[in-house]
């Protein structure tokens, strides 16, 4: 009863039921989360679907980059979708990768996930497919957001500088570095950033394949 009272009052407070109960459902599997990770979104599980829409064979000995990992979920379920890929998961909160390292633990993908603390624009090596669930809010929407977003989700997994499009200009200038041949990059973006995110990569030596709505009918 005790312990109600406490989760009764901290949703009082705002605080995601997610984070009062410390997990979070995401595609097939529950994740532990905290303040120091975002709650993973359904929205988010687009991107799982699409590699599997890429990749119908489930063993291929695919080399993935999942850049900005937060709580690990995209890697792992990669991970237990393609049993012989073998995944780099990056990220510059350590809190976020201790997370990462605990869910990686909880669902059995040690060998196959490789986490570290580091910047995607120093790695070096080159990758089949890269993931991306960047941080794509505008500091205005941040500021305005719901205090269960603001007070309990990590400001640096959601503002992506002033318009929210800071990351997908530094992936446009860097990604194809550390592509393979035929490589495939997915990642989310925001709500009406198709058409700004098409100007930025239009000289970034990449082909956009294919634009992807949400059950809302937001382009992702």
């Amino acid at each position: 009863f005790v312990k109600f009272k406490t989760y009764l009052q901290s949703r009082k407070d705002s605080q995601p039921i997610a984070k009062i109960i410390n997990s979070k459902p995401f595609w097939k599997n529950d994740f532990y989360v905290n303040n120091f990770v975002l709650d993973p979104r359904p929205e988010t599980e687009l991107i799982i679907e699409e590699v599997l829409n890429i990749y119908r064979n489930k063993n291929l000995k695919l080399k993935i980059l999942d850049i900005g990992t937060g709580s690990g979920c995209i890697a792992i379920s990669l991970a237990k979708e393609f049993k012989n890929a073998s995944i780099t998961a990056i990220d510059i909160s350590e809190k976020a990768l201790e997370v990462a390292a605990k869910n990686s633990k909880i669902h059995n993908c040690v060998n196959q996930i490789q986490l570290k603390l580091i910047d995607f624009k120093s790695i070096k090596s080159k990758f089949d497919l890269i993931v991306s669930n960047p941080p794509y809010l505008t500091k205005e929407q941040f500021n305005n957001a719901d205090p269960e977003v603001k007070n309990f989700e990590p400001k640096i997994a959601l503002v992506g500088g002033d318009d929210g499009l800071k990351f997908y200009r530094e992936y446009s200038s860097n990604l194809k570095n550390l592509m393979n041949k035929c490589a495939y990059f997915v990642c989310e973006i925001g709500i009406n950033q198709r058409q700004d995110c098409e100007e930025i990569f239009e000289n970034s030596g990449l082909y956009l394949n294919k634009i992807v709505n949400d059950l809302q009918g937001i382009e992702r």
